[in-house]
């Protein structure tokens, strides 16, 4: 039981660093092994909102925006599963 907690926090930990280093396709690939991923997800929406908000161009805002907007697509998965 420990063992399955301590993975559990190891997916998290790693899903939020590929989120923080703009991983966001290996950030999804660890979405997928966390059970309780809700809360993640949310972090992780929350995160690239931040980013979009501190980005210096229109076009980074965009982009950061559209990629927001699509693990808000990963959150609506994520809440079907669980």
């Amino acid at each position: 039981m420990q063992k399955q907690k301590d993975a559990e926090y190891i997916y998290r930990d790693v899903f939020l660093w590929c989120i923080l280093t703009h991983r966001l396709e290996m950030a999804n690939i660890f979405l997928g092994q966390i059970k309780t991923r809700i809360c993640s997800a949310l972090i992780a929406s929350k995160i690239l909102k931040s980013f979009a908000q501190h980005a210096l161009d229109h076009q980074s805002k965009h982009t950061l925006n559209n990629e927001a907007d699509e693990n808000v697509t990963c959150l609506q998965m994520a809440i079907a599963g669980d």
